[in-house]
């Protein structure tokens, strides 16, 4: 055997090729486990972003979502008052008609926005639009004096029926 040569399992290897190919086989794998960790690094960064993107537009849209609790809350007491009013024959029907609270106006001023719905609970909306039918309901029965009552109020006349 050559006394230039390195003897690596059955193969020969000159000394010179070898301090040239160990080298590159370090570079090489330095440079492989070097891109996998930078890799790796990006992708969980990348994946935090996003992820706190989503928490951010989900925020975002309950915060427009919930800003139709205030009209809510205000068409709810309005009617309240107006009913009782009208349920004690201080108005009449006509001005009930025209002090009843429009809550459609209101609340599509406060819609959210199409790129926000998919972050949204899936009943949203249907809970909403109950709220405004039973504000529909109670508006169209006061010809006939039938009201919706919460549940846990008492109807306190014989015209008055409760639904939950």
């Amino acid at each position: 055997m050559d006394p230039d040569a390195i003897q690596i399992g059955g193969m020969a290897i000159s000394r010179t090729a070898w301090d040239t190919i160990a080298p590159l086989i370090g570079v090489l794998i330095g440079g492989a486990s070097s891109y996998f960790v930078m890799w790796s690094r990006e992708n969980r960064r990348w994946e935090r972003e996003r992820k706190h993107k989503i928490k951010s537009e989900r925020r975002e849209a309950l915060t427009v979502a919930l800003e139709w609790l205030d009209p809510m809350e205000r068409a709810i007491s309005s009617a309240s008052m107006i009913v009782s009013s009208f349920l004690q024959h201080n108005i009449e029907h006509e001005e009930l008609m025209t002090r009843w609270p429009r809550l459609l106006t209101d609340l599509s001023k406060k819609d959210v926005p199409p790129r926000l719905k998919v972050f949204l609970p899936k009943d949203i909306y249907e809970r909403g639009n109950l709220i405004l039918r039973e504000m529909d309901d109670l508006c169209k029965g006061t010809r006939g004096h039938t009201f919706i009552i919460d549940s846990a109020e008492k109807p306190q006349s014989a015209s008055a029926t409760l639904r939950t």
